[in-house]
C-alpha cells in the first residue's frame, strides 16, 4: 500500500511539473504577445500624432490662403450695382423705342381692321371660293376611296375564284 501511495505521489509530481512547464510556456508567449502589441500601439500613436500634426499644418496653410468673404462680397456688390445702373440706363433709352413701336403696331392693326371691314364683298367671294375648293377636294378623295374599296373587293373576289 505504501508502494502504491509513493507511485501516486510521483504521478502527481510529474503532472505538476508538466503543468508548470506548460504554464511557463504560456506565460512567456503571453509576455511576447503583449510586448509586440505595445510596440504596435506605440507605432500607431506615433503615426497618429504625425498625421494630426500634418493635418493641422495643412489646415493652417489653407486658412492662410483663404480669401476673406467680406472683400469678395464688396467687389460683388460693386459689380452688381454697376450692372444695375447700366440696365437702368438701357431701359431708359428703350422706353421711347418701345412706346413708338407700340403706337406703330396699333396703327397697323387698326389699318388692317378697317381694310377688312371695308371689303366685305371680296372677303365673301374669297370664302366661297375656298369652300368650293375644299368641297371639290373632299369629293375627289371620297371618289378615290370608293375606287380603292371596289378594287380591294374585286381583288378578294378574284383571289377567291382562283383558290376554288
Amino acid at each position: 500500500m505504501a508502494e502504491m501511495f509513493t507511485m501516486l505521489q510521483e504521478l502527481q509530481k510529474r503532472k505538476a511539473s508538466k503543468s508548470s512547464a506548460r504554464s511557463a510556456a504560456f506565460q512567456s508567449d503571453k509576455a511576447a504577445l503583449f510586448a509586440a502589441a505595445r510596440k504596435r500601439a506605440e507605432g500607431a500613436v506615433r503615426n497618429g500624432t504625425m498625421s494630426i500634426e500634418k493635418a493641422r499644418a495643412t489646415v493652417a496653410e489653407l486658412r492662410a490662403q483663404e480669401v476673406p468673404h467680406e472683400a469678395t462680397l464688396s467687389k460683388l456688390q460693386a459689380l452688381w450695382q454697376s450692372h444695375d445702373e447700366t440696365l437702368q440706363g438701357l431701359f431708359g433709352h428703350l422706353t421711347g423705342v418701345i412706346e413708338d413701336l407700340s403706337h406703330r403696331r396699333a396703327a397697323q392693326i387698326n389699318e388692317s381692321s378697317s381694310m377688312l371691314e371695308s371689303q366685305p364683298a371680296a372677303r365673301e367671294k374669297s370664302r366661297k371660293k375656298l369652300c368650293a375648293f375644299a368641297h371639290s377636294r373632299i369629293s375627289e378623295n371620297m371618289e378615290s376611296q370608293k375606287v380603292a374599296a371596289d378594287a380591294s373587293a374585286l381583288m378578294k373576289h378574284y383571289k377567291a375564284l382562283l383558290l376554288s
